[in-house]
């Protein structure tokens, strides 16, 4: 017969039960929804002693149970999810009881038995270092090293005993206790910058930025390869080098230039901020560029000598009284631009000639197989579906022009969804009367003040002047005339072939034309003849400066007191040998005898034909 609890009971059964001991019990629970495990222990404990207490051997332990089990499901704790299984589960527990004189389930001491024990720190140390500094962070060789090699605890391996001819694989309790330790320190043992790019960042607050504040570039070697003629007849195959400016706060693109080669120099650098300030005009606040050539070059990031104070110095931007902020090296995650070159390298997934981002490790084999067909001048490179550079180029243009086309999400942008060209409208600073603050355009006048580079330089006696290393030299009849003199330089890298010179109070402006290198074993008499004018115009203001001195510090001579007949016989000696000097000086051909000679010539050649074959 089954037993429900919602049978009735007679009320005189409640009447003869004593609830108190249950009901402090209930009020003593820290939480009658879930109760801990010793609270319902000692909950089914007193249930069950009462159950013992109110059982006569003539009464009925039947409705006691049920008057129990109703109590608990209308007043006690959650100890089942219905009636019908709290009375099952008084039931177990009466049982238990009554044998073993314990209410607590074994079950939680066997299967704390079957857990996995915790590491000791000897144990962890062997697992951790093995696998990092031998296993480059895989658990399975590592556990498998130190369980073989006997270097774990006896109490670790009793626990996963080893078996003749099974793998050994660490154990996914084990495995959880470790694998975080591993982790952190295999980022160590990669190096101080894997760490500090895999761990905690400092989180900006960009509200304080608009549009136009700052301007941003970095290079990007493109995942697409494209064409260029090698000079030999054929075509060899680059990625060139990228190198876009953006607006930090926006992320719009504002200007790019496409280098085909593969590297980049500070001109290159200079060129591009020119180019964009003339489009767009001067940022309001500064720069940010990225270390390396971006910071350590003069024409760039590098501080040129103002003046003799070495804390007098200045750049192009602190000559226009704005900022260059570098980000430190190693950390991409500082850099807005970073994430606007891999959503610039997404759009080009689909390109001829994509050779994807990773082109070491990931192969794209097709595009690999038609490299190597253009490289061998098997197949030209325009049937294998590559860009020529003008094509790349003008697709570059259309790609960059999607990108700020593309709605995107930013934290730079707040929670809206703007693509750069709204956010770049959007965002921009406003003064009081909501108009945008104007941004700068330099007029053709004062273009010098941001495109030149300005150094002092001591003009050498051999090389004129001398800049970045020797790469451009200047020489004239100017600086033949300053040699040793310090003078201050402009160098406009877009107009590379003069420079204007000045003293080092600004004032005798003079211009000197660039001397380029003569090639070496191939150079033409024109050539020649250019570096020959160059060098004699340097070299030239010391001879003429030195016949006008010659002539103030001649030496002082005496009179010679001598005979007339002396004098008569040296007058007669000059004489006779200029008369010798005549008669034997060659008489010129006229041009009867040049006509004379050319027809003996040709007749020889005739008559003596077998010896010019």
């Amino acid at each position: 017969m089954t037993i429900s609890p919602r049978q009735k009971i007679p009320p005189v059964v409640f009447e003869s039960l004593d609830f108190a001991q249950l009901s402090a019990l209930v009020c003593c629970l820290s939480s009658r929804e879930n109760p801990a495990v010793i609270e319902r222990d000692r909950i089914w404990r007193a249930a069950c002693e009462m159950f013992r207490d109110n059982s006569t051997p003539g009464g009925d332990p039947v409705r006691v149970k049920l008057a129990i089990v109703k109590w608990l499901w209308q007043f006690g704790p959650a100890l089942a999810a219905t009636e019908t299984a709290l009375l099952r589960n008084l039931d177990r527990k009466l049982k238990i009881w009554n044998e073993t004189g314990e209410i607590a389930d074994r079950r939680r001491e066997a299967a704390k038995a079957r857990r996995a024990p915790k590491l000791c720190k000897a144990d962890r140390d062997a697992l951790v270092g093995c696998a990092v500094w031998k296993h480059g962070g895989d658990l399975d060789p590592a556990w498998a090293t130190c369980a073989l090699g006997g270097k774990l605890s006896e109490s670790l391996l009793s626990h996963y005993p080893v078996k003749d001819g099974q793998r050994l694989r660490c154990p996914n309790a084990i495995r959880r206790q470790i694998d975080g330790e591993v982790q952190i320190v295999l980022r160590q043992h990669v190096g101080p910058r894997s760490a500090k790019l895999n761990g905690a960042s400092i989180q900006r607050d960009w509200r304080g930025v608009f549009a136009n504040d700052w301007h941003s570039s970095d290079d990007i070697t493109l995942p697409v390869y494209y064409y260029l003629p090698d000079g030999k007849g054929w075509f060899y195959l680059t990625r060139g080098q990228f190198l876009p400016m953006i607006d930090v706060k926006s992320k719009r693109i504002l200007d790019f230039i496409l280098i085909d080669a593969k590297s980049y120099t500070a001109a290159d650098i200079r060129g591009l901020i020119n180019r964009t300030c003339e489009r767009h005009g001067l940022p309001r606040v500064g720069w940010h560029f990225e270390s390396g050539i971006w910071k350590t070059s003069k024409m760039v990031g590098g501080r040129a000598i103002d003046s003799w104070n070495e804390n007098d110095r200045e750049t192009f931007a602190s000559r226009l009284n704005l900022r260059l902020m570098h980000s430190q090296p190693g950390n991409a995650r500082a850099k807005i631009i970073e994430n606007v070159a891999g959503r610039l390298q997404d759009l080009m997934e689909g390109e001829p000639g994509y050779i994807g981002r990773a082109e070491m490790t990931v192969k794209f084999e097709r595009v690999q197989k038609d490299k190597r067909d253009v490289e061998a001048r098997r197949v030209h490179p325009a049937e294998a579906r590559f860009y020529s550079s003008d094509e790349w180029l003008a697709r570059l243009h259309e790609i960059c022009a999607e990108y700020n086309k593309t709605p995107q999400t930013s934290r730079l942008y707040g929670s809206e969804r703007l693509s750069p060209d709204e956010a770049f409208e959007k965002f921009q600073r406003r003064d009081a009367t909501g108009a945008i603050e104007c941004v700068t355009k330099l007029p053709t006048g004062l273009r010098y003040l941001l495109a030149a580079h300005k150094e002092i330089v001591i003009v050498s006696r051999k090389n004129g002047v001398s800049l970045f290393g020797g790469k451009f030299r200047y020489i004239s009849e100017v600086t033949g005339a300053l040699q040793g003199q310090s003078v201050v330089v402009w160098f406009d890298p877009d107009q590379p072939e003069t420079v204007a010179v000045t003293d080092l109070d600004g004032e005798n402006m003079h211009t000197i034309p660039r001397c380029l290198d003569v090639p070496a074993m191939s150079a033409t008499h024109e050539e020649i003849a250019v570096g020959q004018r160059a060098t004699s115009a340097h070299v030239g203001y010391g001879r003429k400066r030195y016949s006008e001195l010659a002539k103030k510090f001649e030496m002082p001579t005496r009179q010679i007191i001598t005979d007339v007949a002396t004098v008569e016989k040296g007058e007669r000696m000059e004489t006779q040998r200029a008369e010798v000097l005549e008669r034997l000086k060659p008489k010129p051909r006229t041009p009867y005898d040049r006509e004379a000679r050319m027809r003996e010539i040709e007749e020889f050649e005739r008559t003596h034909a077998e010896l010019f074959i």
